[in-house]
């Protein structure tokens, strides 16, 4: 678990981009860590 999935504040990281014209630059992204879902629960089968 990332530092950001523990305390929920948005982690920027930087990306390499290549435009159409072959020029590279650097961009950075802005991510928000997920909740992650419940689970949801799984019927319980009887034996017959």
């Amino acid at each position: 678990m990332t530092d950001s999935q523990m305390t929920g504040c948005p982690t920027r990281s930087w990306v390499l981009v290549t435009d159409a014209d072959g020029r590279s630059h650097l961009e950075s992204r802005w991510t928000t860590p997920q909740p992650a879902p419940a689970a949801a629960p799984v019927p319980a089968t009887q034996a017959a």
